[in-house]
């Protein structure tokens, strides 16, 4: 047992590790950057065009596939960023399953000429980070690639070295190229206490003095949110929990003006019914509203989410109460208190009346139909419904999913959203805003 001295001194250790970790006070906390701001910022949402006039290449969803070049067996959790260039970067893990060793960060460009993907580049190895770190890693997980302020490209991404997911920790990788090479590898320290279970998933963004907004999650000991601000370095200058209660993860920042800012969160509930989580700030992200449910139905799912110009909010889940079979984009006139459905992206629940499971037989042919109708081939058609049988047919059937999407609004509006189809391939929809605008 601890003497009293031996409990004082370890008292004011710990005191002195969280004041070190947290230094800053409130007035020094930035506003967001312009970067990370819809063009109208006002109180007032822009009215919408009675009849939007469409351009013959206006962005209307159609679907391209990030990953008909990549090798792997199973992919999933993506995220896309748009280069100085123009083009897309996106990002996502691939191996033979989710969990294994032979797990890679993987990337690939988009052309906006050719409309179309390159081929998929492994960007970050288990080995490689365990070599940078100078640590073992046994798996690695979710990636998020952004833009920081002066150009650079970073990517923050999961890693384990003992036991599941809720000791993950989350790491940062740098390019000064436009991701064709990558640098300075390092752990982010999110915690004076061993460090550990923190995960990324949602879109970060930028303060108006160049430091990031990251929005990261916790999985052990409870379930929560959190907003870290760091430097472009990686240096955690402080972190704000965004929920009070222990069953909402993956938050979502959406920032619409300077000060003002919903965070979504997915429901990690026990007790029905599930729905989408929300919280309020009025101090760029620095403090919270206690969370509330919102009208958005959630099955343990993830959600994104971005302002449009116009001052509304667009999120695309999975809405609907136990399963990842419907994908669907939602809109808010309302800062996030109430939304309603626009488009179905993906929809194999029979409007909510669908079986857990269908027969193989039906599966595979509700894939072969979509895959035909995307151009791709009989060997790729071949290879994709590998995986997705592999990863979601049982003896008693199989599960639609179309899940973990990712939304971002390039720099002359299109909206960009990457998610997983059938655990198979990452698929990629533009939308501009003024297309969509037909159906708020």
């Amino acid at each position: 047992m601890l003497s009293r001295t031996s409990f004082t001194w370890l008292l004011l250790l710990l005191a002195a590790a969280l004041a070190a970790f947290r230094t800053e006070t409130l007035a020094s906390n930035p506003s967001f950057a312009d970067s990370a701001l819809p063009t109208n910022r006002s109180a007032t949402l822009t009215p919408l065009p009675s009849t939007p006039e469409l351009s013959s290449v206006t962005a209307n969803g159609q679907p391209h596939i990030v990953s008909r070049r990549n090798g792997t067996d199973m992919v999933h959790s993506a995220s896309v960023a748009e280069l100085d260039d123009g083009r897309l970067f996106a990002t996502w893990f691939g191996g033979s399953r989710e969990g294994a060793k032979d797990v890679a960060i993987y990337g690939a460009y988009f052309d906006l000429a050719k409309q179309e993907w390159s081929a998929a580049t492994p960007l970050i190895t288990r080995e490689s980070t365990q070599q940078a770190l100078g640590r073992y890693i046994k798996k690695l997980g979710n990636p998020v690639v952004t833009r920081l302020d002066q150009g650079q490209l970073a990517i923050f991404y999961v890693s384990v070295s003992v036991g599941g997911w809720a000791t993950s920790q989350v790491n940062m990788v740098l390019s000064d190229d436009n991701g064709a090479s990558w640098h300075s590898t390092q752990r982010l320290v999110t915690s004076p206490f061993f460090n550990l279970s923190t995960l990324v998933k949602g879109t970060p963004y930028l303060y108006q003095d160049g430091t990031i907004a990251l929005p990261v999650y916790h999985e052990m000991a409870g379930k929560f949110g959190e907003i870290l601000r760091l430097t472009a370095d990686g240096q955690v200058l402080s972190k704000t929990r965004l929920t009070e209660g222990r069953e909402a993860i993956q938050p979502v920042l959406l920032p619409y003006n300077e000060h003002d800012a919903i965070a979504l969160m997915r429901d990690t509930g026990d007790e029905a019914p599930f729905t989408a989580v929300m919280a309020k700030s009025d101090s760029s992200g620095h403090d919270w509203s206690a969370a509330e449910n919102t009208s958005v139905a959630n099955p343990n799912s993830a959600l994104a989410g971005v302002v449009l110009d116009c001052g509304r909010i667009l999120s695309v889940a999975n809405d609907t109460s136990d399963e990842r079979n419907r994908l669907t984009l939602l809109i808010s006139n309302d800062k996030g208190a109430s939304w309603h459905p626009i488009l179905r992206v993906e929809d194999d629940s029979k409007n909510g009346t669908a079986p857990r499971r269908v027969p193989q037989a039906e599966f595979i042919s509700a894939l072969q139909q979509s895959m035909t109708a995307e151009g791709l081939d009989v060997d790729q058609q071949a290879r994709f419904l590998d995986s997705a049988t592999d990863a979601l047919c049982t003896s008693g059937g199989c599960r639609y999913r179309y899940d973990y999407p990712y939304l971002i609004k390039g720099s002359d509006g299109t909206i960009h959203l990457v998610y997983t189809w059938n655990k198979a391939y990452i698929k990629h929809r533009a939308f501009s805003q003024e297309w969509l605008s037909q159906w708020i």
